[in-house]
């Protein structure tokens, strides 16, 4: 009895717990308009992991590049993103910093994401790819890189597939009017602002409060019209919604990111971090090559220079590579590992005795090296992530988009040190490099970010892999919305509530100003009625 009793609970709880699990595959479809080779890099985990479950997952970008094969994922690079994004990534960045154009990318935001969406909707008949993506496809969820990829929301509703938006940076400027929550404007700088010192000053943060409220007046002005045009052009007379209204349609936020080696925003349920899936992915073995170069180094240990997918040191202005170069020849003692494509400069084309280069770098491999010391980088959140995983202190030279952003914060939490590019000398690369080096602050700071970044009750990429099927099982995910979403910019920001206070608080004030100015004006005719007045003597 005992026995089928004991079976009979086993099958019940084999029941109750497949209903939190999805039984049939669904087709999803992860869209990325933009972005670089390394946010598909960064949720290539993601896609794989479903896969594995059992989902038919298409990913569609730019990049023909694929970390991975699976049989349950088709890789397509559209040629009409292709193109674009070849344009957009095929600049000198430090040339364009030393112009003081870094972050372009950011301002003219809205602008650039129409610009994407009108040629993937209209100027695309001869990419079969996204011609099919148009006409042909049906897809259960559509996973959308919010950076450029906007035009993800108009396929959403042509299949009518639930939405879920990744976030390959950090929360933007836009996210508090567009998902209805309160910003933390007082002490967490704008990804798009550059503050010498955090805390914030008061200049610093009536700045930081006004420009996210800009942002989405250039988005409300800007963006949302061209987008609505779009639409009308391509699908009338085919009623699709306001590009807004499909906007408010998202299921869920995935952000790359994590409060241990970010700030600790308030973000509400509808706004997941996953910040950190490629740093927990299985080790791979380091490379015979630079197992056996770093094992050799003493005890001034590696130092790990790369600027990550998008940057090519070979190529940008000479001046800049003579520093790194120069660098490397003064510390003979320490050991250098340096992305690199092409020849030395001048006076290094025999290379030298410390430094091992190559067009490709294993950087997660490298970075756990016991030997490796610290990492010099272009503040990339990958590189962040995967830095902060095995506790290594940075030297971050920030180029574009977040990269000011994330520079700042890591010289504030005291983990490394920020260089800006238009200030770069030997003297000043030198300085850096002997205090990362030598000062054991940087490396306890960051041991107790590591510690932090590991300790979480699931994975970044359990908790992605939930979310996303938590969307799939459930219709109705409006209760992870903040019930604010249906206010205006300026009640989201009570203003209207401050300015009624301030009329209230300044009514008496007011009237106690009239009155002080009537005794006054009494108290002045009485006193001169009771001056005798002269007579003239004769």
């Amino acid at each position: 009895m005992r026995q089928i009793f004991n079976a009979i609970t086993i099958v019940t709880m084999i029941l109750t717990f497949s209903s939190y699990t999805i039984i049939r595959g669904e087709k999803i479809l992860f869209f990325f308009g933009g972005g670089s080779y390394s946010h598909k890099h960064s949720v290539w985990p993601w896609t794989t992991a479903l896969a594995e479950r059992g989902h038919n997952v298409i990913f569609i970008s730019a990049h023909a590049k694929s970390p991975s094969n699976h049989p349950n994922i088709s890789d397509l690079a559209s040629p009409t993103l292709s193109k674009l994004m070849n344009q957009s990534y095929d600049v000198d960045r430090f040339q364009q910093r030393e112009r003081g154009q870094g972050q372009n990318i950011l301002t003219n935001y809205s602008k650039l994401s129409a610009d994407i969406c009108e040629h993937v909707i209209l100027r695309s008949e001869n990419d079969p790819i996204l011609q099919k993506l148009l006409h042909n496809e049906t897809f259960d969820l559509v996973i959308i890189n919010i950076i450029f990829g906007e035009c993800g929301y108009i396929f959403a509703h042509r299949y009518g597939a639930k939405t879920i938006l990744f976030d390959a940076s950090v929360p933007l400027s836009w996210f508090y009017d567009v998902f209805g929550y309160q910003a933390d404007h007082a002490w967490i700088p704008d990804v798009i602002m550059k503050y010498e010192n955090i805390p914030m000053s008061f200049f610093d943060r009536m700045k930081n409060t006004m420009w996210p409220a800009y942002v989405y007046w250039n988005r409300y002005t800007v963006m949302y019209p061209e987008f609505d045009r779009i639409i009308k052009q391509a699908f009338h007379p085919h009623k699709i919604p306001a590009f807004r209204e499909l906007e408010q349609n998202v299921s869920l936020v995935m952000v790359n990111s994590h409060h241990s080696f970010d700030f600790a925003y308030s973000l509400p349920p509808c706004v997941v971090q996953v910040g950190g899936m490629n740093a927990y992915l299985p080790e791979k073995p380091i490379p015979e090559k630079y197992l056996k170069f770093m094992d050799g180094a003493g005890s001034a240990g590696v130092v790990l220079i790369s600027f990550g997918s998008t940057v090519n040191l070979q190529k940008v202005d000479p001046y800049y590579g003579n520093i790194f170069f120069q660098v490397i020849k003064k510390h003979k003692n320490v050991r250098f590992i340096l992305k690199w494509n092409g020849p030395y400069p001048n006076g290094y084309e025999n290379g030298l005795d410390n430094l091992l280069s190559d067009v490709w770098l294993p950087q997660r491999e490298l970075l756990r090296h016991p030997n490796l010391k610290t990492f010099v980088t272009h503040g990339g959140l990958n590189s962040i992530q995967e830095a902060t995983f095995y506790g290594l202190p940075m030297i971050v030279m920030p180029l574009f988009a977040d990269q000011d952003y994330n520079a700042y914060r890591i010289e504030a939490q005291q983990v490394g040190f920020r260089i800006e590019i238009q200030e770069l000398t030997f003297q000043v690369m030198d300085e850096a490099l002997q205090k990362i080096l030598w000062n054991k602050t940087y490396q306890k700071n960051m041991a107790v970010k590591a510690q932090i970044f590991r300790d979480r009750p699931q994975s970044p990429l359990e908790t992605a892999v939930y979310w996303t099927e938590f969307v799939l099982r459930n219709d109705d995910v409006t209760s992870l919305r903040p019930m604010i979403s249906h206010l205006n910019w300026y009640q989201r920001r009570s203003l209207d509530v401050y300015v009624v206070y301030g009329l209230i608080l300044a009514l008496p004030l007011c009237i106690l100003g009239i009155v002080l100015l009537v005794i006054i004006r009494r108290v002045c005719i009485l006193r001169k009625a009771r001056v005798p007045s002269k007579k003239k003597s004769i």
